[in-house]
């Protein structure tokens, strides 16, 4: 029973898989004892994140980032809230005032950001926007400077996801020169590995007429994966099956992308 907040912090740690509920309980009781403490206030919003409670994180991130505007690590945790939340213009606000520092390792500001571009193109796309729409993905590919990460090399960089929502944004517009124009640079980017971009380069073989090179492609991920959780999710994605995010071991940001885009088809 010791009063030293460390202490309760390191326990939730250990606790975190065994007993979820008692992890949390513990990281409730650090908050409690050392209520000025940020990191606290950072481990319990990645709780309630992990256990998709988005309302909680978006409220836990806030109030301790009320306490400490310089702490861009608290900044970005408001921004993935927010962005966890569908509040795409806040998020895109608060990102264009963040100052994130760089070091090793650090894309999660411009991971965040990009989510939060393609997001907004596809709000406009459903409201049937699309000249702002087609704003927000060039945006989507830029590298801002306040985010922490400079930009790769362009042949190392996948705007796979950017170019399949362009190349739609240009089909609904009657732009068919550009629409394949984006389409052809999404099969010909050369990084290869199983995962959402693989899915996106099936969807585009398809649109310019060479489907069975895309099923292919999908069939082979799945035959050297045959436990994927997200190769199986590709599949179903592939023969227009809506199914459940939860069904994706990835849950990352081009899944969420993708789920949403398919909404409007």
């Amino acid at each position: 029973e010791p009063d030293y907040a460390p202490f309760y912090a390191a326990r939730a740690e250990l606790r975190k898989k065994t007993t979820p509920e008692k992890s949390f309980a513990d990281l409730q009781r650090a908050a409690q004892l050392d209520p000025q403490q940020w990191r606290f206030g950072k481990l319990l919003t990645e709780h309630f994140i992990e256990a998709k409670q988005y309302p909680q994180a978006l409220q836990t991130a806030q109030k301790y980032y009320a306490q400490a505007l310089e702490n861009y690590q608290l900044g970005m945790l408001v921004a993935k809230s927010l962005l966890l939340n569908q509040q795409y213009k806040e998020t895109n606000e608060l990102l264009s005032k963040l100052k994130i520092l760089p070091y090793e390792g650090a894309t999660e500001g411009r991971r965040l950001y990009r989510e939060t571009q393609l997001m907004l193109a596809l709000a406009a796309m459903k409201a049937k926007d699309f000249q702002p729409a087609l704003r927000y993905l060039q945006a989507a590919k830029v590298w801002p400077q306040n985010l922490g990460v400079g930009k790769p090399y362009q042949e190392d960089v996948d705007e796979r996801l950017e170019d399949w929502l362009l190349a739609d944004c240009y089909d609904k517009l009657g732009n068919a020169t550009e629409a394949k124009t984006a389409l052809q640079r999404i099969v010909a980017f050369k990084r290869s590995g199983n995962n959402s971009g693989t899915l996106v380069v099936a969807l585009a073989l398809r649109k310019l007429g060479r489907a069975t090179e895309g099923e292919t492609l999908l069939q082979a991920w799945l035959n050297n994966r045959p436990n994927s959780p997200a190769a199986t999710w590709a599949q179903k994605f592939w023969r227009g099956e809506r199914v459940s995010l939860a069904e994706n071991d990835g849950n990352d940001e081009h899944y969420r992308v993708l789920n949403e885009w398919s909404k409007l088809n």
